[in-house]
């Protein structure tokens, strides 16, 4: 049986994510153009930023020398791949913003 998230803003379970990144993981090592998902998640759980300040992060807001967008991603395609990992794994209820409590 499913965890139901009936609370908005409630995390994954450690479960969830381990199984959502391992699954990110092994998808970029057979297909490396693939979006490095288990990065972004990674990094929105530790940032506690939204999905769109993610994607909208440069290199020039940590360091003074000019260089492109550190995640070169959109939030579409991001949230695309959380939800494909979610219905593989039988999530049910888990949002990308959930990540960011």
């Amino acid at each position: 049986m499913y965890q139901t998230r009936r609370q908005s803003w409630v995390r994954p379970t450690l479960d969830e994510l381990n199984r959502l990144l391992a699954h990110f993981v092994e998808l970029r090592k057979r297909t490396p153009q693939a979006i490095p998902v288990h990065k972004v998640i990674v990094f929105a759980l530790f940032s506690t930023r939204r999905q769109a300040e993610i994607t909208r992060l440069a290199s020039a807001d940590f360091q003074k020398e000019r260089k492109p967008e550190i995640v070169p991603y959109s939030p579409d395609a991001i949230t695309a791949n959380v939800i494909r990992g979610c219905k593989l794994f039988g999530i049910e209820d888990l949002h990308f913003h959930d990540l960011r409590q």
